[in-house]
């Protein structure tokens, strides 16, 4: 309940100030503008996430999860272009269970682990547009957001034979940078790069941090 209340809290706030830049991005020549320089638009996108995580042991600091795998997941979205240059968006995202395999062994013990991990949240991002003239245009962004991060490690050996959840969520931030591809007043393509983190928590007994290098290709589509 508590998650949830969080995750509604920030959504109410970011989607109130989603829907002031509008008002915001008015000037005295508002009315003459082109409208392909200003506007809503929807954006979805299909992500390719690498996972950097890793787990350890508080008492001894041994590592018992790293991740460096690749899995798939999905943002989408809506979004507000001021000008030009810059450009808001509001989006969920979601990232599907890495998973990872590590045999740990020692004094007489063993345990076979297996890992998996899978992101969900909402983040608020901006952009900023290089135009360079022609239908490809480079940007950048950075955003911010509430993300929930759950591990889930299913083990066997020596100790017994179990399966264990632990889930945290909190705030998380991500850069970009990528390129727009207009293929008409409407619609664009995007493919794009970002760096994700989204902080380290401890339960259990262990420490937890959560970051992915991530390959986006979507579209963005203009009303």
């Amino acid at each position: 309940m508590e998650i949830f209340m969080k995750k509604a809290l920030f959504l109410s706030v970011a989607s109130v100030a989603l829907s002031a830049v509008p008002a915001a991005a008015q000037t005295p020549d508002a009315n003459n503008a082109d409208s392909s320089e200003s506007g809503m638009y929807a954006v979805g996108q299909a992500v390719l996430s690498f996972v950097d995580d890793s787990a350890k042991d508080l008492a001894s600091g041994a590592g018992y999860g790293d991740f460096d795998v690749g899995n798939g997941g999905f943002n989408i979205g809506a979004g507000y272009r001021l000008n030009d240059l810059l450009r808001a968006e509001l989006t969920y995202n979601y990232r599907g269970g890495a998973e990872n395999e590590k045999t740990i062994q020692g004094a007489g013990v063993y345990s076979d682990n297996k890992y998996s991990v899978a992101t969900s949240g909402i983040m608020l991002n901006g952009y900023v547009d290089i135009p360079v003239g022609g239908a490809v245009t480079p940007y950048v962004g950075a955003g911010v957001g509430f993300t929930d991060v759950e591990y889930t490690v299913e083990f066997e050996g020596t100790g017994g034979k179990g399966k264990r959840k632990v889930d945290s969520s909190g705030f998380s931030y991500g850069f970009a940078a990528g390129i727009g591809i207009e293929m008409n007043e409407r619609v664009a393509w995007d493919v794009g790069y970002r760096y994700a983190n989204h902080g380290s928590f401890k339960k259990h007994g262990g420490k937890f941090s959560t970051a992915a290098n991530e390959i986006l290709i979507g579209a963005r589509y203009s009303f």
